[in-house]
C-alpha cells in the first residue's frame, strides 16, 4: 500500500509545511480497517518483547506506570549489523510512508538498513501528563521523581532524531485532545488535535513535544529514526566547543553537534556492549526512550 500515492499527499507542500512550521497534519490518513490491520501486526511483533531482546537493545523496556502503557522496537528493511525486527504487514507500509518524508525533508534516500523505533503508546483513564521534550536514543541519563513519585529519566546525553511521526489509533477525548508541541525558547504551547486515523510528524529538532493529563483513553503508534544522521545531544559544554551549537531551553538546554549516519552506528555498537550489563542493575529501573 503507498500512502503518499493513496492520499495523494504532495511532498514538495510538506516540506514547505515543514520549513514554515515545524510539523506536518494529515486528517484521516487512516481508514478503520487499516486502524484496526495496524493494532493486530503490532500485537504480532510485541510478542517477541523478552528480557534477553531488551539486554540486546532490540526491544526497549516496557513502560508501565501512570496509566500509561509504553513499548518500543527498533525495526528496518534489512541487515546493518545492530539488532532490528522486520516490521509486519501494514506498519511496513508505514515505515516506508515514514521513510519517504524523512528522506524528502532532508533531501537525501533512506538506506533499507537506517532503523527506526517503532513506539506504541496506550494511555488509560486519567493517564499522568509527559512534560515538555525531545525524544532520544538515551546513551547517559540520570533518574529523578516527577510530582507524582514516579521515577523519570533525563536525558544527559543522547541521539536525536530529527523527525518523529504519530498514528493515532484511537482517542475519547473531547476535541481529540493529545499531543502538545513548543518550539523550544517559546513560551506558547500548540495543541495538535487528532482524532482515530489521524497523524501528524514533527522536528524533534525545531519543536518539544508533551502529552498533558488525559480524562479518557488514547492510542497511538510512531516511528523516529536515530540513524540517520541524528544530532548528538549532551547538557554539558563540550571540551571543544567549535562543532557544537549551544541550545537555550527553559527545560532542554545543552548543546548539539551533528553527526553521520556512519558516526551513529559505532556510537550505538560501542554502547550496546555497555548496555547488557547496564540495563538489569536496579530493578526500579524506568528507562525507556520513548
Amino acid at each position: 500500500m503507498d500512502f503518499i500515492k493513496e492520499k495523494q499527499i504532495d511532498l514538495r507542500i510538506a516540506k514547505e509545511t515543514m520549513d514554515e512550521q515545524g510539523y506536518c497534519f494529515f486528517q484521516g490518513l487512516l481508514t478503520e480497517d487499516q486502524i484496526k490491520q495496524i493494532e493486530e501486526n503490532r500485537d504480532e511483533m510485541l510478542e517477541y518483547y523478552s528480557d534477553s531482546f531488551v539486554q540486546k537493545r532490540l526491544f526497549y523496556k516496557r513502560e508501565d506506570a501512570g496509566n500509561k502503557q509504553g513499548d518500543a522496537v527498533m525495526v528496518a528493511f534489512e541487515n546493518n549489523g545492530l539488532p532490528y525486527l522486520y516490521p509486519k504487514g501494514i506498519i511496513s507500509d508505514m515505515l516506508k510512508l515514514y521513510n519517504s518524508l524523512i528522506g524528502n525533508f532532508m533531501g537525501i534516500e533512506v538506506p533499507r538498513t537506517s532503523r527506526s523505533m517503532f513506539n506504541s503508546q496506550k494511555y488509560y483513564e486519567h493517564s499522568r501528563p509527559c512534560g515538555d521534550h525531545q525524544d532520544g536514543e538515551h546513551l547517559e541519563y540520570t533518574h529523578t521523581e516527577d510530582s507524582y513519585g514516579e521515577y523519570v529519566c533525563k536525558m544527559e546525553k543522547g541521539l536525536l532524531p530529527r523527525y518523529v511521526m504519530v498514528f493515532v489509533l484511537s482517542n475519547e477525548n473531547e476535541n481529540g485532545k493529545g499531543t502538545y508541541i513548543r518550539h523550544h525558547n517559546s513560551e506558547e504551547r500548540i495543541d495538535l488535535p487528532a482524532n482515530a486515523g489521524d497523524c501528524f510528524i514533527f522536528d524533534n529538532l525545531a519543536v518539544r513535544h508533551g502529552v498533558p493529563e488525559l480524562d479518557k483513553a488514547r492510542s497511538m503508534v510512531g516511528f523516529r529514526n536515530f540513524d540517520l544522521n541524528p544530532v548528538l545531544f549532551q547538557t554539558t559544554k563540550p571540551e571543544d566547543e567549535s562543532d557544537w551549537v549551544k541550545v537555550e531551553d527553559k527545560l532542554n538546554a545543552g548543546w548539539e553537534k551533528e553527526i553521520t549516519s556512519e558516526e551513529a552506528k559505532e556510537i550505538m555498537l560501542d554502547f550496546n556492549k555497555e548496555w547488557k550489563n547496564k540495563i538489569f542493575e536496579e530493578e526500579k529501573d524506568k528507562l525507556a526512550a520513548f
